[in-house]
């Protein structure tokens, strides 16, 4: 329903028609809407940090029906003159990026729509913690057009709190609140969700938006520390949100894993090398840089032999050759070789060589800028041309692997930022893991250290993997079985690639898991006597 227009919904059907505008109507002065305020009761005043403030708070004061102290909520920064401290009670209402990821999905079902600038947002948070201490809440805006009176409306129906601008056609100059440094320095407190969200597949298929274009203009943003259209930034981010509201209505929280469980789509066992095998997803905490992922590694292996021996079902596994496998990703990250999307800086070359490889500049791989800087930094700019030469030459042939082939295997390595894994590795481009080999081999010594030692002597081996959905690539190996064993037995990625948080499988031989007797109880034959015709 837009402005001055009615919705009639009868028995009859649903009429539209258009309400005259009629005469405009001088704004009341600020006194008198006050005074109006006051006969429903108790008055409380938003700051917003601007000079508005003040005069709001002076035509409150003067007057005398106002009860006292008056409370007035704003962010910490909002002040009030000296003068009238004593009769102020001062309320502050949180506004920073914490705060307002925290209170976006319950701020867009509230509203309603994506508003169009932080105004909206401070005036949802500032009716909200004035709930049971105020009837009126009033706001310094010199004008009310538009949509905040669709916002007072839905605060009024949502909180109870009636929401007034008595200062509505006051002068404006000079009034007006640094909103655009305060919405500025909230993007950048929170530019790790704005680049997740426009890192979505979702995102680029909006019609109305390049996402490409809209990354690019974020990252020199976010260079510039908040220099730009923040404004365009946060309808662009908001309207973002909003939509994923609509869609995930129905989406609850995903339930705990149940142990010696496959991953939905996955199964546990396979065939590699001619028998059965069985993997069992590990799931650990957060690796971050600086983690020893031996010890950790060992941690939670040990944790599952216990609950694997612990079960009847599981109880001999380990007692012939097991192996265990560790997603690459995580030795890069505890390694420190995994880089935010904001500190990497691609330069002109990255920019052009990832439009080459590909027509999506932001896409997964080396056609992203990110992945393609990194690149550059490990193989050198005439290496990662020459890569990206011979994939545009094999491309019609159908070789995808030229790319690959002239990059080198460090390249290969190099993971781009992906929609589903969890953070940061959805704003991250991580390089290969340094030296694998030598991880592997650690990780041994760590879990026959760790381990009981019936357990650790069947112990077959240690595996640093790179497994994907598209390939597999064994990237450090000490084990008593070859490489191309062991992509064979992960062809199907069982660990995942999103945000399962299991980057360690332990794989047992699927001839030592005890499977559940069968029923004795055979069906009884049908002894009924046949019918005579």
């Amino acid at each position: 329903v837009v402005p001055g227009q009615v919705v009639e919904i009868t028995a009859n059907g649903i009429r539209t028609h258009t309400v005259p505008a009629g005469l405009p109507q001088p704004p009341t002065s600020a006194p008198l809407a006050i005074q109006e305020a006051v006969r429903h009761g108790r008055i409380g005043v938003r700051l917003a940090g601007g000079r508005a403030d003040n005069d709001l708070l002076a035509a409150v004061l003067a007057n005398p029906g106002v009860r006292r102290p008056v409370p007035a909520y704003g962010a910490a920064d909002a002040a009030v003159p000296h003068e009238a401290t004593a009769s102020v009670r001062r309320a502050t209402v949180p506004c920073d990026g914490a705060a307002l990821l925290a209170d976006l999905p319950s701020f867009l079902t509230d509203v309603g729509e994506p508003v169009p600038d932080l105004n909206g947002y401070l005036l949802w948070a500032t009716a909200r913690a004035s709930t049971g201490d105020t009837d009126v809440l009033l706001d310094p805006a010199t004008s009310a057009e538009g949509y905040l009176g669709r916002v007072a409306d839905r605060i009024a129906a949502r909180f109870g709190v009636a929401v007034r601008f008595p200062l509505t056609g006051a002068d404006a100059a000079g009034s007006q609140s640094p909103s655009d440094e305060r919405l500025s320095a909230l993007l950048l407190t929170i530019k790790d969700r704005v680049y997740g969200a426009f890192l979505t597949d979702a995102f680029a298929s909006r019609p109305w938006v390049d996402a490409g274009a809209a990354l690019a203009r974020f990252e020199r943003f976010v260079a510039s520390w908040g220099r730009g259209d923040a404004g365009w930034f946060w309808r662009l981010y908001l309207t973002e949100q909003w939509l994923r509201l609509l869609d995930s209505r129905r989406a609850g929280e995903p339930a705990e894993r149940v142990p010696f469980s496959a991953h939905p789509g996955k199964e546990l066992e396979i065939k590699a090398g001619g028998r059965g095998w069985v993997r069992f997803p590990v799931r650990t905490q957060r690796f971050t840089a600086g983690d020893d992922v031996c010890v950790h590694v060992a941690r939670h292996v040990t944790e599952l032999v216990a609950e694997a021996r612990a079960d009847a079902r599981y109880r001999q596994v380990f007692a012939k050759p097991w192996y265990v496998v560790v997603a690459e990703k995580v030795v890069a990250v505890a390694q420190g070789r995994s880089h935010l999307l904001w500190e990497i800086r691609p330069g002109w070359r990255a920019r052009t060589l990832a439009r080459m490889a590909s027509g999506q500049p932001y896409g997964p791989g080396c056609r992203s800028a990110w992945t393609m800087e990194l690149a550059i930094r490990e193989a050198g700019p005439w290496r990662m041309l020459l890569a990206v030469l011979a994939s545009l030459v094999g491309r019609p042939f159908g070789k995808e692997g030229w790319f690959d082939a002239v990059a080198g295997q460090r390249v290969a390595a190099i993971d781009g930022p992906t929609e589903h894994s969890m953070y940061p590795a959805n704003l991250a481009a991580t390089l290969g893991a340094k030296a694998p080999g030598a991880v592997a081999d650690q990780l041994v010594e760590a879990l026959r250290r760790a381990l009981p030692e019936d357990v650790a002597e069947h112990l077959g081996g240690c595996v640093v993997m790179d497994a994907r959905d598209s390939r597999q690539r064994v990237r450090g190996l000490r084990a008593d079985r070859s490489a191309e064993f062991f992509c064979e037995a992960f062809a199907d990625n069982p660990l995942g690639q999103g945000g399962e948080q299991t980057p360690i499988a332990v794989m047992v031989s699927a001839s030592t898991v005890r499977r559940p007797k069968r029923s004795k109880e055979r069906a009884k034959p049908n002894r009924e006597p046949a019918r005579s015709r």
